[in-house]
């Protein structure tokens, strides 16, 4: 155990954001928490009660672009030195933007196996959008991800 002090609370947790989880090699983990943690984790009740489920969100038609009458596929571009993703449909003869955001993605973006998310890549983790306007659906924190995968029908399993 080593008990550390900082100048204030935000430095202590960033402390830990950056440092948790740790690999200091194949077997052994760095783990980190805050002082005031041990209380938290001192007074877990001991009978279990069950978390209350959260109320159904509508996200709207997630395959909106399957009723397209040309088919046109969705493609992104990542430009501005990385700044600006668009998203576009591949129409003839000329490509019709219908997305644009700034700092959208802070590396790149991967399409699930059907076209109904864009995942975008993030320092603390991963985001899928959809729907016709790219609504935020799910994040996912966990920092450093690089790859993703997707079932072929796009239906999680654990």
């Amino acid at each position: 155990y080593i008990f550390l002090e900082f100048k204030d609370r935000a430095a202590a947790e960033e402390a830990v954001r950056q440092r948790n989880n740790y690999k200091l090699d194949k077997q052994h983990t760095f783990l980190c928490n805050l002082f005031t943690d041990f209380e938290k984790y001192d007074n877990i009740p001991e009978e279990f009660v069950a978390p209350v489920p959260e109320p159904y969100k509508d996200l709207g038609n997630m395959s909106y672009y399957l009723l397209d009458e040309n088919c046109f596929d969705q493609f992104s571009i990542i430009f501005d030195g990385g700044t600006t993703t668009a998203i576009y449909l591949n129409a003839v003869p000329e490509a019709i933007e219908i997305a644009k955001r700034e700092r959208w993605t802070e590396t790149y973006v991967r399409w699930s196996p059907r076209g109904t998310y864009l995942t975008t890549f993030h320092g603390k983790g991963i985001a899928l959008w959809g729907g016709e306007e790219f609504r935020q659906v799910q994040k996912f924190s966990h920092s450093g991800v690089q790859f993703i995968d997707f079932s072929p029908c796009e239906k999680l399993t654990m």
